[in-house]
């Protein structure tokens, strides 16, 4: 199991946000550009796809090379850095979403509370 992580994100035109968590066996990866760019692209794979797991996000057709798969992505990676690379979780946000409904509304707070600064 890939010990080492990273999180990317990624807003699209203010309307669409993703944060995604991946990682790595080794640290060496997490110090280069291409891993920074694989992290990218996936989030960016997530804005554009809107995947609703794991599974789904692994057998889309990436944005960046139609031909491929994001799953075949990930192997090309992972016999570039020579170690497993895995999606651990990712969240995607979009304004045009419906609001979430709440099970309980927020803890109100005292009306009248002054902070002392010194």
């Amino acid at each position: 199991m890939p010990s080492r992580r990273y999180i990317d994100t990624y807003v699209h035109l203010g309307r669409i946000g993703v944060m995604i968590e991946i990682a790595c066996e080794t640290a060496m990866p997490l110090k280069s550009t291409e891993f920074a760019t694989l992290a990218h692209d996936l989030a960016m794979q997530i804005a554009a796809g809107n995947p609703a797991d794991i599974p789904s996000l692994i057998h889309q057709k990436s944005i960046r090379s139609s031909d491929k798969s994001v799953c075949a992505l990930l192997e090309s990676a992972e016999q570039y850095f020579s170690e497993k690379i895995q999606i651990i979780r990712f969240i995607r946000w979009s304004i045009d979403d419906p609001e979430p409904v709440e099970d309980k509304p927020p803890p109100k707070r005292p009306a009248n509370v002054m902070r002392v600064v010194k």
